[in-house]
């Protein structure tokens, strides 16, 4: 039914809360859609690439989300694939959400 389908989109399940508070996350997030985070996803060989993830899943202090659009290059993942979402600092202090494919 729509009442349904309503409750299922719209309220957050605890992991969806959990994330949302975690703030050192929000410059990463989508103005539009704030559950999706852009991610830099990198493989050697190829330059990195920027994707948009929507964080599922927390694992042993690890994040995992579901790809969201297609990467350009040929990473090995693809649209709706799981990922992990790695907090990297980088030299000069800025923080990205990175993740890497071998």
């Amino acid at each position: 039914s729509f009442k349904e389908l309503i409750h299922e989109s719209y309220t957050p399940d605890k992991t969806t809360m959990t994330l949302r508070q975690l703030e050192f996350l929000d410059p990463f997030r989508n103005d539009e859609f704030p559950d999706d985070l852009k991610v830099r996803i990198f493989r050697e060989g190829l330059l990195p690439e920027d994707v948009w993830v929507r964080p599922n899943t927390i694992k042993d202090n690890k994040i995992f989300g579901e790809l969201l659009n297609q990467p350009y290059e040929d990473y090995g993942v693809n649209l709706g694939a799981q990922i992990q979402i790695i907090p990297y600092k980088m030299e000069d202090g800025e923080l990205i959400c990175i993740s890497i494919f071998e």
